[in-house]
């Protein structure tokens, strides 16, 4: 939860002025540099945490295009927690070849929502109004947070 509130709630919300393209990739490297402290403070193989930190970028990349085409994290909070819960109980690492389709469809997937959206928001103010760009505005049900 943490994790999608700071990188696609907070992060996300920071970048968007930037462009919709721009702010997802800057999102997505944020996230992927933030698993680092898996090999900086918790003993973690240097390349097993290379190897996550792309994963992790190309994930997070993702859920950037996700979170703009949902309009909320909530969603990918579920999303991300069914992710670590499924790679926590694999039986092993999954064959490169897999692994490298996983990391492709995460690019293609994520340009498709990106693309999509870019578009649609020029056409639909509903999706450009739930991206808020004023840093005082409070989301709607912002104080069930509270």
């Amino acid at each position: 939860m943490n994790e999608e509130i700071h990188s696609r709630g907070l992060v996300q919300q920071t970048l968007t002025p930037l462009g919709v393209m721009r702010a997802a990739v800057g999102v997505a490297v944020l996230f992927g540099a933030g698993h680092l402290q898996n090999y900086l403070f918790f003993g973690a193989q240097l390349n097993d945490t290379l190897w996550q930190m792309l994963s992790a970028t190309l994930f997070g990349f993702t859920c950037a295009g996700l979170r703009y085409a949902i309009g909320s994290v909530w969603p990918l909070v579920v999303v991300h927690a069914l992710d670590d819960f499924f790679q926590i109980r694999s039986p092993g690492a999954a064959p490169d070849w897999w692994q490298g389709g996983v990391y492709v469809f995460h690019v293609a997937y994520g340009l498709w929502l990106l693309h999509r959206y870019a578009y649609a928001a020029e056409d639909a103010p509903t999706l450009r109004a739930s991206i808020r760009t004023d840093p005082g505005e409070r989301p709607e049900g912002a104080e069930a947070l509270d």
